[in-house]
Formats: structure tokens, C-alpha cells, sequence
């Protein structure tokens, strides 16, 4: 059996992990310490969650361990804001990050998948306009590019980071990454499925992105991508694993979407979520959920085959 947990209260399961949120390394701590959430609740049903399966199943000549995270930045982002102040937040949410993806990678992951808007945040009101995140947004490459490209190469792991892109065209994009071990940009993505608001402030991306790798050709997506047109055109494209940041909206549902969208593409799918809405997890390509984290802010690990 994979390692699982029952939790009844909103809390940290008991993980071997430095805070990131300053003070002394801790084993659990609840939702409500990470940050006042004003009127953003998880409304979530707890579940029993499985933090990985059993690597029996899984040798690792086959196998590539991949892991994904369910996370909250520490304090919502200042709006409005100043470039400097857009920064210094970024940063810190950068070193976050950073910080967990040095765990993955020291308990074997080669694949790190991290949320939506990671890197960039979200201030307690969102976003409105393109003036609101004006201050944010930084172009590709960039600061973040530079930074999570040695960090991949000092792991010798693939990572992946989301942001508000500066697209040099005159518009701000939705922007998954993937840093190749080598530090090199591996996979650039733009949201194609704008949600909500981020409609008032964003432009859709118009292309797919296909990367190869030691675990084949992975496909990316972000969020509200995982249905609709941009699963069609990934269809065609004979993949062998999806990467998914998120910030799904939805309360106790992703986890569904991202089991549906396996079967659908008959792929592995690696689904890292913020955890105000949350479901991460891995998925086999017959969708049966290898991983499966809802109430924890933390790692979950996976498998996927080599190619």
C-alpha cells in the first residue's frame, strides 16, 4: 500500500520539512497559520491521502519518481504595488518554492511541478487589471528563469515554476516553465483557457507546448486547460505525461479533472494545485490517482515510465 493518512482537523500532516514561513523547522502546522484568508476558505472534505505509492511497483530503471506540491504563498501580495515591492515579494515566494523542491529532490524526485501564479502571487483583492499586475510581471527569460535554471542544475532535476509573463507584445500572459537539468528553459506554456477575472488583466496564449524527455514527450497546461480545445489539439500529439500547475476554484473537484483528462490522453498527468481550492496529485494513465493530497501543505510523489 502507498503511505496514507486520515486527517479529521485542517491541518499539516506530520512532515519532515524546514518552514518556510520563517521561525523553527516544524512537522505540521494549520491552514489558518499560513495566512488570513479573508473570504477564500477551503470548504474542502477531507480525505484520505496518499503521499506516494509503493516504489515496489515502480523500479527504478522503469521508473522516474516525480513529485508535486500543494501550496500557499505566505501572505497575499501587496496591490497596488511598486516594481521594487512586486519584487521583494516575488522573491520571497521564489525562495519558497526553492525550498521544497530541494526536498523533492533529496527524496528522489526528478521532476518537480509547482502551482499556478506561483512565483507571482496573488494579492487579497486579485488582480483587476493589466495596472495591477503591471508590476509583477517579468519577461521569459528572466529573473525567475535565471534563478529556478540553477537551482535545476545544482539539483540536476527538471523543475516547474508559473508567473505573469511579460510577453514583449504588448500583452501579459499566464506563463508555465520548465527548467531542463542542464538550467536551460526546457518548455515555455501561455494559458490558453483564461478563468474568471484573469480575463480583465491576461491574454490567452495561442500555442501548445511539447517537450522530450527522459520520461517522453510531456505536455503542458495550466489550470482550466486541462478541458476544452487544448486537450484536443494534445491528443494529437502522442504524449506520454501532462504537467499541471493550478489554482483550480472549485472545492473537491481537480483531482476528477485531472483523473479525466489521464484517461482521456491515456497519460500519466502531474497536477501540483494552490492549496486554497486544493487537489494534487499524480495520476496514472488509466486514472487511478497514485498520489492524492487534499488537506496538506506539502509533497506528494509519483511515477512515470521512462522512455
Amino acid at each position: 500500500m502507498g503511505q496514507t493518512v486520515q486527517l479529521s482537523v485542517v491541518v499539516l500532516a506530520a512532515l519532515s520539512v524546514t518552514s518556510l514561513f520563517g521561525g523553527p523547522s516544524r512537522d505540521a502546522f494549520a491552514f489558518s497559520e499560513v495566512r488570513d484568508r479573508g473570504d477564500r476558505g477551503p470548504h474542502f472534505t477531507p480525505i484520505t491521502e496518499v503521499f506516494e505509492p509503493s516504489a515496489r511497483h515502480y523500479p527504478s530503471g522503469q521508473y522516474a519518481k516525480v513529485a508535486v506540491l500543494s501550496w500557499l504563498q505566505r501572505e497575499w501580495g501587496p496591490l497596488p504595488a511598486t516594481p521594487a515591492q512586486a519584487e521583494a515579494y516575488k522573491g520571497v515566494n521564489r525562495s519558497d518554492l526553492a525550498s521544497w523542491m530541494e526536498t523533492a529532490a533529496k527524496n528522489g524526485a526528478e521532476l518537480v511541478v509547482t502551482p499556478e501564479f506561483g512565483v507571482t502571487g496573488y494579492p487579497y483583492a486579485d488582480f483587476s487589471t493589466p495596472a495591477d499586475v503591471a508590476p509583477y510581471v517579468e519577461t521569459i527569460p528572466g529573473p525567475s528563469t535565471a534563478y529556478f535554471g540553477d537551482l535545476a542544475q545544482r539539483l540536476k532535476i527538471y523543475v516547474v515554476f508559473d508567473l505573469a509573463e511579460d510577453g514583449g507584445d504588448g500583452a501579459y500572459y499566464n506563463a508555465q516553465v520548465l527548467m531542463a537539468p542542464d538550467g536551460s528553459i526546457a518548455g515555455h506554456y501561455r494559458k490558453e483557457n483564461l478563468f474568471g477575472t484573469e480575463r480583465r488583466y491576461l491574454s490567452p496564449g495561442k500555442d501548445i507546448s511539447v517537450v522530450n524527455t527522459p520520461f517522453g514527450r510531456v505536455g503542458m497546461m495550466i489550470c482550466a486547460d486541462v478541458y476544452g480545445s487544448v486537450v484536443d489539439r494534445y491528443d494529437l500529439e502522442r504524449l506520454d505525461a501532462v504537467i499541471v500547475s493550478a489554482a483550480w476554484t472549485i472545492p473537491n473537484a481537480a483531482m476528477g479533472n485531472f483523473a479525466d483528462l489521464a484517461k482521456n490522453l491515456g497519460v500519466a498527468v502531474i497536477a501540483s494545485n494552490l492549496a486554497d481550492y486544493p487537489d494534487s496529485g499524480v495520476v496514472s494513465p488509466d486514472g487511478t490517482a497514485q498520489s492524492h493530497i487534499r488537506q496538506t501543505i506539502g509533497l506528494a510523489y509519483g511515477y512515470v515510465k521512462r522512455k
